[in-house]
């Protein structure tokens, strides 16, 4: 992979964006930017493919999450104008040098690429996530957001019961559910807090015991938004 994370990061934190800290994947990495609502991120995102990952494309886009982005959580767009071949947004990275010209061409186009649509699309994804946010809210004012996740999860295991505690574990174990690699500890505890205290925070819904997190959208977002955010006041990932 001749694209430099370092040196591409050093070109997009002069506009604000930093890479998420949970982002570096052989495929894939992740840069955001506190967008002017307060509330949404501008996301830029570049992958890669092909048998030596030369073809490099990004992505532009808004979330509501900082370092898990997931469905409907978030909207983006490929970026084809850096593309060489424009019906895919790919371009062919050779050498060094056409890493950098890449680099240079994302951090001037891509920033202003994700503003124009953070600002055209953010507000009709705060308005389709609001329930589903402030729900989240509600479940991490029963964690300590400060504490390590294996102490907050020991706590959580004795105070609940055993079925909800082997509920937590199918759910937090489930395909597609943990979005974040060696997360396995921190999404069990995002899913037992949950289903121990979702009668209280929202007493009208229908119990997420038993569901399918592929499926039912509501349960889906308010792992990944409480996730998100215990992930967000982590600075030394597993805890």
């Amino acid at each position: 992979m001749k694209i430099k994370d370092a040196r591409l990061g050093a070109l997009l934190a002069q506009s604000g964006y930093r890479m998420t800290t949970h982002s570096r994947r052989d495929i894939r990495l992740s840069f955001i930017c506190n967008h002017d609502d307060g509330l949404t991120f501008r996301l830029i995102r570049v992958e890669f493919s092909g048998k030596h990952q030369e073809a490099v494309y990004a992505y532009i886009g808004v979330s509501v999450t900082s370092n898990v982005f997931v469905g409907h959580l978030i909207e983006s767009q490929l970026l084809i104008e850096l593309g060489q071949v424009k019906e895919r947004g790919w371009t062919i990275i050779e050498d060094d040098q056409s890493a950098k010209t890449w680099e240079c061409a994302l951090a001037e186009i891509g920033v202003v690429r994700a503003k124009e649509f953070a600002d055209a699309h953010s507000h009709r994804l705060l308005e389709l996530t609001e329930n589903a946010r402030l729900a989240a809210n509600r479940y991490l004012g029963h964690l300590d957001q400060n504490r390590p996740v294996s102490e907050s999860l020991s706590d959580l295991r004795q105070r609940a019961s055993t079925g909800i505690g082997d509920e937590a574990k199918r759910l937090a174990y489930w395909p597609g559910v943990v979005q974040v690699a060696r997360m396995q500890e921190l999404y069990e505890l995002v899913v037992l807090t949950i289903l121990e205290y979702q009668q209280e925070v929202e007493p009208l819904l229908p119990p997420f015991y038993g569901q399918d997190p592929l499926m039912n959208t509501d349960l889906m977002w308010r792992i990944q938004l409480v996730a998100d955010k215990l992930l967000a006041a982590s600075t030394t990932g597993p805890r």
